[in-house]
């Protein structure tokens, strides 16, 4: 069943969603509107914020790893993360208004998109998915041009054709203190490995009053 959602069938369905939705308000209607597509015009059984409790991989940890999925298909076994990080702007859609955030801290927002890769990879090695996509729309140029100056953050570049190899260990440059990227973007979970070799390819999404909303898909 696998073979139904392919990377190109998933890259499809996100052209189709451009077509009725070009902005969101928040992560959570970006969320909720893709998997209304998925299940009403694919006929997907998609489950929305679906939790898992799996071994640690920090194995000197007792703990368990806690993961909640944005879309779960799991008939294909298919998971999904969504990240929207949006500049502070007005913009108007099909008569609506919207009215979005800025939400700044990109470098924590690099951080938290590769995180969502390696729970996705941690998902499928547990067998609970056979396959992954982890999406980050935006209008922020910050996420997709090339990190300028010293920036701690720079191993988590997400920069439009970037090649990073597989098992590359991705991790803060320096160290930064807990205050200035929370204790939960320190170890055990930085840095973070990734298994397979990716190349980082931004889309447009859509462009309203001059603004262009982009995005970036990798499949795990």
């Amino acid at each position: 069943m696998i073979k139904n959602l392919s990377s190109l069938y998933f890259q499809s369905i996100i052209s189709d969603l451009t077509k009725i939705r070009g902005i969101f308000h928040s992560e959570a209607d970006f969320q909720h509107s893709l998997g209304l597509l998925l299940s009403k015009k694919y006929n997907f059984q998609v489950r929305l914020e679906t939790p898992f409790e799996l071994p640690h991989y920090d194995r000197e940890s007792n703990k368990k790893l806690k993961v909640e999925l944005d879309i779960f298909i799991p008939k294909e076994k298919v998971g999904i993360e969504l990240k929207y990080k949006t500049k502070e702007g007005t913009f108007k859609e099909h008569g609506e208004t919207y009215k979005l955030k800025q939400h700044g801290a990109q470098n924590l927002g690099r951080f938290d998109y590769f995180d969502d890769i390696r729970r996705l990879q941690f998902l499928k090695k547990h067998g609970i998915i056979e396959k992954g996509y982890a999406v980050f729309l935006t209008n922020d140029p910050l996420y997709w041009k090339p990190i300028k100056g010293k920036n701690f953050s720079s191993n988590f570049s997400m920069e439009n054709e970037r090649i990073i190899e597989s098992n590359t260990k991705l991790g803060w440059t320096g160290n930064p203190s807990e205050g200035s990227v929370t204790k939960k973007r320190l170890f055990p979970n930085n840095p973070i490995i990734l298994d397979n070799k990716h190349q980082l390819k931004w889309y447009e999404f859509s462009k309203l009053s001059g603004v262009s909303f982009k995005y970036l898909i990798i499949e795990i």
